[in-house]
């Protein structure tokens, strides 16, 4: 049977415990067919990897009995998961099921990557994390084995699924910042073991039954507008908007001192904000620092130059960042 892109659009894909000894994959189809004897039946096979040779096994979804939604489980023993340097994939292929016939059928790809949150630190495979992101808006085109190289997050806006695909193939992880919060867009980027993190402004308002699982949700501030995160918030972005207008990499001497020996511009307000947040804050300068870049090294040199300013400052002292965002 050919997969069904209409089933595929309303199939969710994720996974729940996931700890060294195994995995508990889940398929499930929310809506009308609840309730009226449908099942998902299929597959999950893998890993495969760029960076390895692997032994694929194949794992069966299995049928969890009537409930609010269409549900069935796969479990993994000793699963292999999705990191930069270690990007393993498996392949889902999932069918709809009514008295034994199939109905439709989708395929998508699944990485295992344990990111998550804990108090105001990330936690990536049980172990603090420290983001260091870039726009690529920023730079001119680059490879993405470079991206991975470097071990330089990708920042960009509504990130396209050819790109999302080749990410998580390569390895790259991928903060997408969208233009418009619709929850249709949160859960095409959910599909892409690659895609980390989804960034929204502080306006956005999201229902939290509908947001995908294994995603993390960001909300940006910028200027001074109050640091009061909304409910579905998980991770704040905050840029002061430190202005180094003038500034620019056609004459390294005068902006790399700069920023290495500049405060970065962090008002008292700010700084009160960011010391009593309950969640994780990344600093970002996505609208401060020059708007072209000619290598994913400088971008990650104002990284770790901002890192090195805020931890030198005694008004902060204790407060951990989660990561940095240029």
């Amino acid at each position: 049977m050919e997969p069904d892109q209409d089933f595929a659009d309303r199939l969710e894909i994720f996974f729940g415990e996931a700890s060294d000894t195994q995995c508990h994959v889940y398929a499930r189809l929310r809506g009308p067919e609840a309730g009226q004897g449908l099942q998902l039946s299929g597959s999950l096979t893998g890993p495969t990897c760029l960076y390895a040779q692997t032994l694929p096994a194949r794992f069966a979804f299995k049928d969890r009995g009537p409930g609010a939604s269409v549900l069935a489980e796969a479990i993994v023993p000793e699963p292999c998961f999705w990191t930069p340097e270690m990007p393993h994939l498996y392949h889902a292929d999932v069918q709809l099921l009514q008295d034994g016939r199939a109905l439709a059928r989708a395929e998508r790809p699944l990485g295992i990557r344990r990111l998550g949150v804990h108090n105001r630190d990330l936690i990536y495979d049980g172990k603090r994390w420290v983001l260091r992101g870039l726009c690529r808006e920023k730079l001119p085109p680059t490879e993405l084995a470079a991206w991975n190289e470097s071990d330089t997050t990708m920042v960009v806006r509504n990130p396209d699924d050819e790109l999302c695909r080749e990410a998580s193939r390569v390895g790259v992880l991928i903060v997408a910042r969208l233009k418009h919060n619709e929850t249709r867009e949160i859960v095409r980027l959910s599909r892409w073991p690659a895609v980390a993190m989804v960034a929204l402004d502080d306006r956005a308002s999201i229902d939290q039954a509908e947001v995908p699982r294994n995603l993390l949700l960001a909300q940006e501030f910028t200027g001074s507008a109050p640091l009061r995160p909304m409910p579905w918030a998980q991770v704040v972005l905050y840029d002061d908007i430190y202005n180094l207008r003038g500034f620019s990499e056609k004459d390294t001497p005068k902006w790399m001192p700069l920023v290495k020996h500049h405060e970065p511009g962090l008002s008292k307000k700010s700084v009160d904000q960011i010391a009593n947040s309950q969640i994780p804050v990344i600093v970002t300068r996505i609208h401060s620092i020059p708007r072209s870049l000619s290598a994913i090294s400088i971008g990650r040199a104002w990284c770790d130059a901002i890192q090195s300013r805020l931890a030198g400052r005694s008004d902060l002292a204790g407060c951990e960042f989660a990561g940095y965002i240029v």
